[in-house]
């Protein structure tokens, strides 16, 4: 994995918008808007393009809205309508296991969840890795894993600040089947820098919901992106190895995670699909490609406007 000595900056980053499916449009819609103070931002349909560029051509059709921390602003969330059944928890499978948003205020944002229907999975506390970083934990309308988090400036890594209750997402958490491989890869691919190497770590939110002792370690790392965000990588459970996600729709749960690239062009070796045109947010007329990573998980790399890259 690439280490924080001298280095170019990352290729990869800020996140621009999360990927979640959920059974019911309008009922996610409620949750994030209502509790967590998101804003809509944008609705529609997918179209068959948008599908076959996800390589989920089944979410063809589907109903979607961007919701967006404040008046149009990246970091937020894009809810798909995909009904299906699960047997049981989307952390099962692994790749994308969850969203961490930056709060102004971890145990406020616990007093306005009482009584919602969030599933609190963690109760706020600081990080066994930095006593000043501050989490709680959600399960949300999809049965998305939500990390809720106060940063705080005594650390190795670039955090952003909230700058409201519940702010973006800064910290994408992926479940891998093997660490080692994916640090590398999101290192070699993208530029990533791993300030934090394989550390074992209760993840008591990911036990509980597991159905796995609450002390259980799992080995984590993390890894800087560009524009104050992460890719934090846990070690998939091998008792779940097993477990696969659909080939030819978006998994449940955290689906596809979209992230702000310097340059398509330079990324052609990793593109699992090539670049298209998009207008809607949070394309914005820029251009858009598929990335598969080692676990199979969607990364949604979206080209970087010129003044942004200046």
């Amino acid at each position: 994995m690439r280490s924080a000595a001298s280095h170019p900056a990352p290729s990869l980053g800020p996140i621009l918008v999360a990927t979640v499916t959920v059974p019911d449009l309008d009922d996610a819609t409620r949750w994030y808007t209502t509790w967590l103070d998101y804003e809509v931002w944008d609705e529609g349909s997918v179209d068959d393009e948008l599908a076959r560029s996800w390589r989920a051509p089944r979410a063809a059709g589907s109903r979607y809205r961007v919701l967006s921390p404040g008046a149009a602003r990246p970091g937020g969330v894009r809810l798909v309508e995909r009904d299906r059944p699960l047997a049981g928890s989307p952390l099962r499978i692994a790749g994308w296991r969850s969203l961490e948003l930056v709060v102004s205020d971890p145990y406020a944002v616990r007093e306005r969840l009482e009584g919602s229907p969030f599933t609190i999975v963690g109760e706020p506390k600081p990080l066994d890795t930095n006593p000043s970083i501050v989490a709680l934990q959600a399960v949300g309308p999809g049965r998305e894993l939500l990390y809720l988090t106060r940063t705080a400036d005594d650390t190795v890594f670039e955090l952003p600040a909230a700058t409201r209750f519940v702010d973006r997402m800064f910290i994408a958490v992926l479940s891998a089947r093997d660490l080692s491989r994916s640090g590398d890869f999101y290192a070699s691919s993208f530029g990533a820098v791993g300030h934090l190497g394989a550390t074992p770590v209760p993840l008591e939110a990911v036990n509980r919901e597991l159905g796995l002792p609450l002390d259980r370690p799992h080995a984590i790392s993390a890894l800087q992106l560009a524009g104050r965000s992460l890719v934090e990588i846990d070690q998939h459970p091998e008792a779940l190895l097993a477990e696969r996600a659909p080939d030819d729709d978006l998994p449940a749960g955290l689906a596809m995670v979209a992230f702000e690239h310097d340059d398509l062009d330079a990324a052609a070796p990793v593109l699992a699909e090539p670049p298209r045109l998009r207008s809607e947010p949070p394309y914005l007329g820029r251009r858009a490609a598929l990335v598969l990573g080692p676990d199979g998980e969607r990364i949604e790399v979206i080209e970087r406007a010129p003044e942004d890259a200046a």
